[in-house]
Formats: structure tokens, sequence, C-alpha cells
């Protein structure tokens, strides 16, 4: 059975250290918020060495870097919730499955996103722009070179984990998302030796959420 996501063997060359895990999962309702849980990330990384989040943070600043996207401007997912934590602001509480990857995300320190399964075209796509690709309603033209996220339709996602387009959101309405968790470390294990952590947090915050599966990405 084919992955979720086709990573284009192109980014492994270009970033041979990129690894990620997908967790598909289902949910009864998606309705409240996990509060308690966004604080708790907090204060995770205000009370922690800054190392564990910068080390991964310049790796991302690299990459961007590398495909023209000034990383000074646009922040990879994981940056911008840390910039904001570190601000004394609080992380907006969304939906539960949303507050739950931006809590995993920075208590772990890894870029994470997700989209509503219901509302993609076909498979996802990792891969370099080939300067055809559009994102959002608006139709923005991608530049050739820009790592993105895609399905037949359109970019789901721009310069890789920046901005996701509102269409495969993941609202009160959703009932099965996918997410990806994204390294750029050397040493995979730190995220894979995750998983079981994940997906118990995940199962202890959501009540009646179900994994229907776990898929691992690495060159």
């Amino acid at each position: 059975m084919s992955q979720h996501i086709q990573v284009d063997p192109k980014i492994y060359e270009q970033y041979a250290t990129y690894h990620a895990l997908g967790i598909r999962v289902k949910v009864p309702e998606n309705t409240g918020t996990l509060k308690s849980m966004l604080r708790v990330a907090e204060d995770t990384v205000r009370s922690h060495p800054a190392t564990y989040l910068d080390d991964h943070i310049t790796l991302w600043r690299e990459a961007y870097r590398s495909f023209g996207s000034k990383p000074s401007k646009y922040l990879s997912s994981l940056e911008a919730l840390v910039k904001r934590v570190r601000k004394g602001e609080e992380l907006p509480a969304i939906n539960p499955l949303v507050d739950l990857y931006n809590s995993l995300s920075i208590q772990l320190g890894f870029p994470a996103g997700g989209d509503d399964v219901s509302k993609l075209s076909g498979r996802i796509e990792l891969c370099f722009s080939n300067g055809t690709d559009t994102f959002g309603d608006d139709h923005q033209m991608v530049k050739p070179g820009e790592v993105i996220y895609r399905d037949q339709d359109s970019v789901t996602c721009r310069r890789w984990n920046w901005r996701q387009a509102p269409r495969s959101f993941i609202t009160e309405e959703t009932r099965e998302a996918y997410f990806i968790f994204e390294s750029l470390l050397d040493d995979q294990s730190r995220l894979f030796n995750n998983e079981e952590a994940i997906l118990n947090a995940m199962k202890d915050s959501v009540k009646g959420l179900e994994i229907l599966g776990v898929e691992k990405y690495s060159r």
C-alpha cells in the first residue's frame, strides 16, 4: 500500500537528513479546545534550555534559504510557534486536533502540521515546485524551486511548512486527519523514538481518537 505522502527523490538528494513521521487519525468529534495542553507545552519551551529547539530551527532556516525564501521573513512552523511563546504570548486554542499537533510540535521540537483528509484530492506530494503550481483561493503562482506540498488540485502548503492552504484546514467538522512531524536532524532516533509517546499523547488528549495508521519517511 502506498504512503499518504509521496516524497520526491530530489528532496532527499538536496536534504539528505530529511525524515518525517506521518499519523492518520479518526475522531468522533473535534469540538472544544486543549488549552491546558497548550499551556504545558509553552511552559516546556520557557523552562528548558534553548538548544533542543534552536539547533533544529537553524537547520530549517538553512533549508529555507537554500530554496530562496528569506528565513527572517518566512519562518518554519516550529520557529513561528516558538517565537510567539518566547515573546510571552499564548498560542491560540483552535480545536483539539490543531491544539494537539501545535503542543507536540513545541514540546518535542519538530515542525508539525495536519490536513483534513476529506478535503484533499488524491495523493499528497512533497516536492520542488515546477513554477506552474498555484496556492490559495486567489491562485497565487508559486516560484519554481520552492519546496511545497501539493495534491492533484493545487498547493496545500507553501515553503515546506510555512503556510497551509485554508482549503485543507482541520476544523470542528473534521473527522479524519493526517498529521506530519518533520525533521532535518542527523539523528533520526530523536523523532522516531518518540513515536509511542506521540501516539499515547494523542489518544490521551482527544476523547475517542483512533490511530488509523503510522508511516515513516526517510531516505
